[in-house]
């Protein structure tokens, strides 16, 4: 049986492959709306990993703390450090202006932001059908 802290992992490793490769996507497509120098989808997928990785990393931190509050607020911190990191990151490999980068930076936030909740309420729909005893027990 997987514990909570393992669990927890697995389902942070799994989010942040799917966000690497949905923030690649996303990337890709605001470098070619935007007219970067670089379009390609190498820099993309680089910038994505590299953000993914220390995303990852910085969320494991939280996960083996024992006080729930300074968890969350330690999670909070890490979650404007890893967007400020990710404007760095697409400031440096994109090597375009701040304006350009910030523009691209809040494109990706907004986008990532609405497919976040369109996943979530997905994932909400279908974990309360094929689990109707559960939702019920927590209305």
């Amino acid at each position: 049986m997987v514990n909570l802290v393992t669990g927890g992992i697995l389902v942070m490793l799994g989010s942040t492959i799917a966000f690497i490769i949905i923030n690649a996507l996303i990337l890709w497509g605001i470098s070619h709306w935007l007219k970067f120098k670089d379009q390609g989808m190498k820099t993309a997928f680089l910038v994505a990993v590299i953000a993914g990785i220390i995303a990852f990393v910085l969320g494991l931190i939280p996960t083996f703390m024992g006080a729930i509050a300074a968890a969350v607020a330690l999670n909070l911190i890490f979650m404007i450090v890893n967007v400020v990191i990710l404007l760095l990151l697409i400031r440096y490999f994109y090597k375009e202006s701040w304006g350009r980068s910030a523009i691209a930076w809040i494109l990706l936030i907004v986008a990532d932001i609405i497919i976040g909740a369109i996943i979530g309420l997905i994932l909400g729909l279908i974990i309360g059908a094929a689990a109707p005893g559960i939702t019920t027990a927590l209305i």
